[in-house]
């Protein structure tokens, strides 16, 4: 008689340490806080819905009212009804703020591709994303933070600029 039954799953696949797929926002949310990240990429954690989270998804609805050109509360509600109304109405007043700030106007009026998505390889892990803006020679991300803090983002911006400045060199050939 065996002394162990035949297993029904057999893995022969060398176990893997570490992240192997990460989103480039996972590099902001490192420089942020390190514990959070790990809460969130390492275990899986899902995070809160209020507070801060309150603060992404508004973000986040604001950076949909820009890629879709959505300009009114009826159309934004569209694309995410569950949304409570506050939350639509600031998204859009954020999304304005890009439209008509002066601080923007160069942006605005230069020749650009939108959700430009790319990958970017570093040792084992692989990290991809979508930049918001891409241009001849600049890469912009829409960011909603209550409190700019541009250092908290560096690391996260480089990864866009990089594999992005290739692809812009190799298109001109």
């Amino acid at each position: 008689m065996a002394p162990f039954r035949t297993p029904q799953h057999v893995n022969v696949e060398p176990v893997t340490i570490g992240l192997r797929e990460l989103p480039v926002t996972a590099l902001t949310t490192y420089s942020k806080c390190p514990l959070r990240f790990k809460f969130q990429y390492v275990d899986g954690h899902p995070g809160l819905a209020e507070g801060y989270g309150a603060g992404m998804a508004i973000g986040s609805l604001a950076h949909l009212a820009l890629e879709l050109d959505i300009d009114n509360i009826e159309d934004l509600r569209v694309e995410s009804a569950d949304s409570p109304d506050s939350h639509l109405a600031t998204a859009l007043e954020l999304a304005e703020r890009f439209r008509c700030d002066s601080a923007f106007a160069n942006v605005r009026s230069a020749e650009c591709e939108r959700e430009v998505p790319f990958i970017i390889k570093i040792g084992v892990t692989t990290l991809h994303g979508i930049a918001d803006l891409v241009g001849a020679d600049f890469v912009l991300d829409y960011k909603t933070d209550s409190e700019m803090n541009p250092e908290e983002h560096r690391f996260q911006l480089w990864a866009y600029a990089r594999p992005l400045e290739n692809q812009k060199h190799t298109s001109h050939i």
